[in-house]
């Protein structure tokens, strides 16, 4: 007896109504997330490949690099950050990937950037394989440091070897998010 006149009563409407609002909206938040998952990982994709591709092509043509970066803006628009000239390499990889860091965190605190990636040459030890490291981050606080081996002929060609991903704390959208959080803490006191 109390169903139905919950049924029928403006009330009992009304928590109907409300419920499968809040039913469409959860649902709705959800296709909203996995949109946004799959941007991420589409745009994440693209900027490895591009810094890559890149990686692989000085690598041809110069026997070397200096590590270098890249933005991808909300335009689509793609761009290179060097230190050095392509070919060129650094006294001090590790102060210039520095730089780097601070020329892209600097565009994503202007809101300018979706993704970030550093690429640079590593080697763990004298008879390990030499790899292509690249640290790609993205706006929703994605970030994976991707090693990728490689071998190079006598034709200098390189070829891309096995492939290890890892997750870590990045550089320039996670310190920006700290950072924001420490200024709103520090606005409130």
């Amino acid at each position: 007896m109390y169903l139905g006149y919950m049924r029928h009563s403006f009330w009992g409407k009304f928590v109907l109504s409300l419920s499968l609002l809040v039913s469409s909206v959860a649902f709705a938040a959800e296709e909203v997330s996995d949109q946004l998952k799959k941007e991420e990982e589409t745009n994440t994709k693209y900027l490895l490949g591009q810094v890559l591709n890149k990686a692989k092509s000085l690598q041809e043509t110069y026997g070397d690099f200096a590590p270098f970066g890249a933005g991808l803006f909300p335009n689509g628009e793609f761009k290179f950050v060097w230190l050095a000239k392509p070919g060129e390499t650094v006294s001090d990889p590790i102060k210039a990937m520095e730089l780097i860091r601070t020329t892209l965190k600097a565009q994503a605190e202007r809101g300018r950037l979706l993704g970030s990636a550093i690429t640079y040459k590593f080697k763990a030890a004298e008879d390990a394989p030499l790899q292509f490291n690249t640290e790609v981050e993205y706006l929703s606080g994605y970030s994976k440091l991707v090693a990728v081996q490689i071998a190079q002929g006598e034709d200098k060609k390189v070829e891309f070897g096995a492939v290890k991903d890892v997750e870590f704390e990045g550089f320039i959208f996670n310190k920006l998010k700290e950072e924001q959080e420490a200024k709103a803490e520090e606005e409130k006191k």
